[in-house]
């Protein structure tokens, strides 16, 4: 919760399940009113139409089913559970594990682990990879 609270600028999301009740969502609205610019990619199945009602009036984006990097035709399964708050800054912070941190049962009552990574040329890699699913998904309506 304190990589969101804690982003100042931009506020990158993998979501591999995105549902109604997730404990998350009140801390992304707050911080997209505060002007932080967030940014979701995310499985059309397993994201809730709800959340997408929620953020998208607070200027969140939303882009679901990315397309497979294998370009055949396919789209990818977002099963990575990461976010990277400030990327582009000095202060860039990502989370990387198998926690999905908008399910309580990955938070409670599950063995799951993630690491926070502040090493700028792996943050690079992470958000070049994000970036080209957000640009290939379907914006979502």
């Amino acid at each position: 919760k304190s990589l969101i609270t804690g982003a100042q600028d931009t506020l990158d999301i993998y979501a591999q399940q995105f549902p109604a009740d997730s404990e998350l969502l009140e801390p992304i609205k707050a911080q997209a009113r505060k002007g932080v610019k967030v940014r979701i990619v995310a499985n059309k199945v397993g994201f809730d139409q709800a959340v997408a009602d929620a953020l998208q009036p607070l200027g969140v984006q939303i882009e679901l089913d990315p397309s497979a990097p294998t370009n055949d035709g396919r789209s990818m399964y977002v099963h990575t559970k990461t976010m990277v708050a400030d990327g582009d800054t000095e202060r860039a912070v990502a989370y990387v594990g198998s926690i999905n941190p908008f399910l309580r049962e990955s938070l409670y009552t599950e063995r799951e682990l993630g690491v926070l990574v502040t090493d700028r040329p792996s943050i690079r890699r992470i958000l070049d990879t994000f970036n080209r699913d957000f640009a290939s998904g379907t914006a979502q309506p």
